[in-house]
């Protein structure tokens, strides 16, 4: 088990005990079970390495449910079902979607770490940013077309490598990892073939050079050994007779020895013939007899339960199998010496071939691994950039600037369910951090939130974003408070669970924050919901935090808690706090209502017993500035839920 503890100075920091103590119950929980090993055995360790959590970007499950409209499980950042049924849920979430797209299952499992890591490190994101770049380009397309074939023949090397070490292998194993290492070697001839493209080495400003994405990738193939493994692998078995046989099949030719013994096996069919007329012949009392052979016991005369009284003194009594009787014989035994448990030999001549085989290929366990990581990321590059080809994402520029600017940006799920989908810019920076949204009901505040969040995070998995343009400021968290989810389990109310979550947000948030809010306060009394809005907006603007924030109260302008000024209303006398309002259209009533009073505004009065209700109409195009209507009861009258 620690047969490698001299080197573990080299590997891990011996002085941090909590962290030793994790690793080796890690190693001895991973011993008996996922390696199943016994007592006796032991986990390879390949490499430890470091895990720096400040090169990636956090957020929580539930901030992803609520960008990507997941089901996620009770594990962190790890989505309910998404081992499984990709193809079925695929539209459920732009996740799943882009997950579709890979070709194999190592690849899926690559790209999920990815989604469920974003980097926090804008040369790492920048590398894989021109990795899916070079595979969008045009000239790329039918190499792309090609490596996509190819990834779909491959297999999870790196599992088949587990079980062989385990001698939990079948002969499935043998022939997908045959089949993997084919589609290794093609795929690193495609990516070479892409690397000396003129296309790649001029365009994209030569982001194919010998730092790039793609280029460690190739690197990472070492063909020379992965022809070797192969060479050994189809020299030593055969493939075609293995799917024949259901089990390992050693190739013919390979072992001389062997190819002798097997010709004996298909020949005793006719010896045994053979002898058995000579038995026959030597016992005269018996009409029938025959000779059979039965691995791991010997060699037999039969009779049928009739002939046994006719048996010579000779015949031992062996075992009876329904009516036919088995005997050993003085003939039998001389058969054993001269011909062997032929099967027996075979097996264990096999056995010995397939453990020199293993262990040739256990010798080059890393190439073979290093092959596999290839093949899964390559697979996930590969459906981002499918993605982004197929819905007009562009890659965004990931800056150290603490800014989002975003040109005509789209929310990639909502746009695939509406026939015409209007997107909005978004502007972030110094003097405008906070960006406090008002507008009708139904107008996309909350959809404008979720786009926006979406791009941001999107940018940090390397991935290209639904807009015309976008810098992106390196972000370390994203926190959301869009939806509320109640459940059993946890005894709160919704509004507890909106004050706990904004409250998380005031306390661990950073500069480099996002903070998408969306209608906080709602559920409670109507003057707590303003003061608690009032205050964290006061908050926030002093933490200089930078934060999207959805409300309905419009009192917190009336009343003055927040005070817009300028021509247009988008500066207020909160530091970095600017307003903004979805615009909706509002045509002018028939005939002129005389007001009673009831609050509905324009175009929502009464006249008598008439309703002269012209439904407002949303734009879903951002403006800076307030409104003072949310246009609830008309959003109500469009949906039938109030009467005339």
């Amino acid at each position: 088990m620690w047969g490698w503890r001299y080197q573990q100075p080299s590997f891990i920091a011996i002085g941090r005990d909590h962290q030793v103590r994790a690793l080796g119950a890690l190693l001895i929980h991973l011993q008996s079970t996922v390696f199943a090993l016994e007592a006796s055995g032991s986990v390879g360790v390949t490499a430890v390495r470091q895990l720096d959590s400040s090169g990636y970007m956090r957020i929580d499950s539930m901030a992803l449910r609520r960008l990507f409209r997941c089901s996620w499980g009770i594990r962190p950042l790890i989505p309910h079902g998404f081992e499984g049924a990709w193809e079925s849920r695929r539209k459920s979430s732009i996740l799943m979607f882009s997950v579709a797209r890979t070709k194999s299952a190592s690849g899926r499992r690559c790209l999920k770490e990815w989604m469920l890591k974003p980097l926090h490190d804008i040369a790492a994101i920048s590398v894989r940013q021109d990795g899916v770049e070079v595979l969008m380009q045009a000239e790329n397309a039918e190499i792309c077309r090609r490596l996509r074939s190819q990834l779909s023949k491959s297999y999870g090397m790196t599992r088949i490598i587990m079980r062989i070490k385990k001698v939990a292998w079948t002969f499935a194993d043998w022939c997908k990892l045959i089949t993997s290492i084919e589609s290794a070697l093609d795929v690193r001839d495609g990516l070479a073939l892409m690397r000396t493209s003129a296309g790649a080495a001029v365009t994209v400003g030569g982001r194919f050079g010998n730092e790039s994405f793609l280029a460690r990738l190739l690197d990472d193939i070492d063909p020379v050994v992965l022809r070797k493994c192969l060479e050994g692998l189809c020299t030593v078995i055969d493939p075609v007779a293995s799917a024949q046989d259901k089990d390992v099949v050693i190739r013919p030719g390979f072992d001389e020895e062997l190819d002798n013994m097997r010709e004996r096996l298909e020949d005793l069919p006719d010896i045994l013939q053979q002898i058995g007329q000579i038995v026959l012949n030597e016992n005269s009392v018996l009409e029938e007899l025959s000779v059979e052979y039965v691995p791991q016991i010997g060699f037999f005369t039969t009779l049928h339960e009739r002939f046994g009284d006719l048996a010579p003194d000779d015949f031992t009594f062996a075992f009876a199998q329904g009516e036919t009787v088995y005997y050993k014989s003085p003939t039998m035994r001389d058969v054993d010496d001269r011909i062997g448990d032929i099967q027996a030999l075979i097996t264990d001549k096999q056995a010995k071939i397939m453990r020199e085989l293993e262990d040739a290929l256990i010798a080059e366990e890393g190439a073979l691994h290093a092959a596999a990581s290839v093949l899964a990321e390559l697979d996930a590059a590969l459906a981002l950039a499918s993605v982004a080809g197929d819905f007009g994402f562009v890659r965004p520029e990931v800056v150290e600037d603490n800014v989002i600017m975003i040109k005509n940006g789209r929310h990639p799920l909502q746009e695939m369910a509406v026939d015409l989908f209007i997107p909005n810019d978004t502007f972030i920076a110094d003097g405008s951090r906070v960006a406090l949204i008002t507008g009708a009901n139904c107008s996309g505040k909350s959809v404008y939130l979720k786009q926006v969040g979406v791009a941001v995070y999107l940018a940090h998995v390397g991935s290209f974003v639904p807009a015309e343009k976008a810098v992106i400021g390196l972000t370390d968290r994203i926190f959301t408070r869009i939806a509320t989810v109640e459940t059993s389990s946890l005894p709160q109310s919704s509004f507890t669970i909106d004050v706990n979550q904004v409250a998380q947000m005031a306390r661990t948030s950073t500069p480099r924050s996002l903070l998408l809010i969306d209608e906080f306060g709602k559920g409670t009394a109507p003057a707590d919901g303003i003061g608690l809005v009032a205050a964290l907006l006061r908050h926030l603007s002093r933490k200089g935090r930078k934060c999207l924030f959805t409300l309905h109260f419009h009192e917190i302008f009336s009343h003055d808690l927040v005070k817009v000024s300028g021509p247009d209303e988008l500066h207020t006398d909160l530091k970095d706090v600017s307003v903004f309002r979805m615009d909706v259209h509002v045509p002018s009533p028939p005939k002129a209502p005389e007001s009673q009073g009831d609050g509905l505004g324009e175009g929502e009065g009464t006249t008598g017993e008439e309703w002269a209700f012209v439904p407002p109409t949303p734009l879903f195009k951002l403006k800076p500035g307030m409104t003072s209507n949310s246009h609830g009861i008309a959003c109500a009258q469009v949906a039938g839920k109030v009467g005339q």
